[in-house]
C-alpha cells in the first residue's frame, strides 16, 4: 500500500502549490485512518527537505516517487521511495527519514543509537540498520528484488541536525583502517576536534591513507559562494586557517591535501565503508546542513560518490607547507 505516489516533476509541483500534504492527509484517512498534528508536522519538516534534496537536475523529472509505503506482510512503512534506472537496470533509494537534531553511539551495541525520543535520551536502531532491514523485508517477499533484477540503495536522511557531535567525528576516524576521504571548501571543524592531530598521524602510520580537498582559497567557486554565506564570514580565511593548522600533518606526509576550485553540489567525509554526504544549500553554512548516510553495497550510492570524490582529486593542485 502506498499513501501517495506521482513523478519528481508531479511531487516537486505538489510542494511548491502547497498542495502536498493536504493530498497524503486524505489518502491516509482513506486507507488508514486518521492521523494525530504531530505525524502531519513531521510530513511537513520532511517532505521540505525532500524537496531540496530532488531540486537537482541530474534526477530525472519522470522519476517515481512513492511516500508512506507499508511493506507487505509488515507494520513497517518507509519515507521516502525513489525509483528509476541505473546502468538500466530498475533501481530504488528507500530513505529513511529522520528529524533529530542529536545522536549518540551506543557503545558495545552494533546497530544502536541514542538520540532524543519521548521527551529523553533514549536508545533505537540506527537510521541506517533501519533502512537496511527494510530493504531485507522487501526482498523476502519480492523475487525480483531478492534476484537482484531490481537494485535497492538504501539512505538515511538526518535532515534537521544541526551539527555533528564530535563523539561522531572521533569515533569513525579511530574505526577507520584504510581510507579517509574529505571534500568540503574549508573544513574548519577538523583541526577543532581534541587531538586530532594525533590521531591522524596514528593512522597514517597504520596504513590508513588520508586525503582532504579543500577550496581554492581565491578561486571563482570559493568567492561565489562566499556570496551565498555572506553572513557566515570569510570562507577564504577559513580555508587558510584549516591549511596552516594541518601544517604539521601535510609536512609529515601523515596526510594528503589538494586545493580544488570546483562549484560543489555537496560536501562528502568518507571512512572506510560509511560515508557522510551533506548537500549543499544555498546561503546555508555546510556545518549546518543536513547530512545523508551511506553505506558502501555493490553498485550503490556510495560508489558513486567516491568517483565523484576521486574525479575532482585527479584535477585538483596538491598542496605543501
Amino acid at each position: 500500500m502506498i499513501i501517495y505516489e506521482s513523478i519528481k516533476r508531479d511531487f516537486m509541483e505538489d510542494v511548491e502549490r502547497g498542495v502536498l500534504i493536504n493530498k497524503i492527509y486524505s489518502n491516509f484517512q482513506d486507507k488508514i485512518g486518521r492521523t494525530g498534528k504531530s505525524e502531519i508536522n513531521l510530513w511537513q519538516n520532511s517532505l521540505r527537505c525532500m524537496y531540496m534534496v530532488m531540486n537537482d537536475e541530474e534526477i530525472p523529472g519522470d522519476s517515481g516517487i512513492a511516500i508512506e509505503y507499508k511493506i507487505p506482510t509488515s507494520s513497517k512503512r518507509i519515507d521516502f521511495i525513489i525509483f528509476g534506472y541505473k546502468d538500466e537496470v530498475p533501481s530504488a533509494v528507500v530513505v529513511e527519514l529522520k528529524q533529530w537534531s542529536e545522536v549518540e553511539k551506543v557503545d558495545g551495541k552494533d546497530g544502536i543509537v541514542r538520540t532524543i525520543l519521548s521527551g529523553g535520551m533514549r536508545e533505537t536502531p540506527h537510521p541506517s540498520y533501519q533502512v537496511s532491514s527494510y530493504i531485507s523485508l522487501i526482498k523476502d517477499f519480492n523475487d525480483a528484488a531478492s534476484d537482484d533484477q531490481i537494485g535497492l540503495y538504501p539512505c538515511a536522511f538526518l535532515h534537521n541536525r544541526a551539527k555533528i557531535n564530535n563523539d561522531y567525528w572521533i569515533a569513525n576516524i579511530k574505526a577507520s583502517k584504510e581510507s579517509i576521504d574529505i571534500l568540503g571548501y574549508a573544513v574548519a571543524f577538523l583541526p577543532e576536534l581534541p587531538d586530532v592531530e594525533d590521531m591522524l598521524m596514528e593512522k597514517s602510520k597504520a596504513g590508513c591513507r588520508i586525503r582532504i580537498l579543500l577550496g581554492k582559497p581565491e578561486s571563482d567557486a570559493v568567492n561565489k559562494r562566499n556570496i551565498e554565506e555572506a553572513k557566515e564570514g570569510s570562507i577564504s580565511s577559513r580555508i587558510e586557517i584549516s591549511i596552516a593548522r594541518l601544517g604539521n600533518l601535510i609536512d609529515n606526509g601523515a596526510i594528503e591535501v589538494k586545493l580544488h576550485d570546483t562549484p560543489l553540489y555537496c560536501s562528502i567525509y568518507r571512512f572506510d565503508n560509511r560515508m557522510l554526504v551533506t548537500p549543499h544549500q544555498y546561503g546555508v553554512r555546510g556545518a549546518l546542513a543536513p547530512p545523508i548516510e551511506l553505506k558502501r553495497v555493490e553498485k550503490g550510492l556510495f560508489k558513486s560518490y567516491l568517483k565523484h570524490f576521486d574525479s575532482i582529486w585527479d584535477i585538483s593542485d596538491g598542496i605543501s607547507i
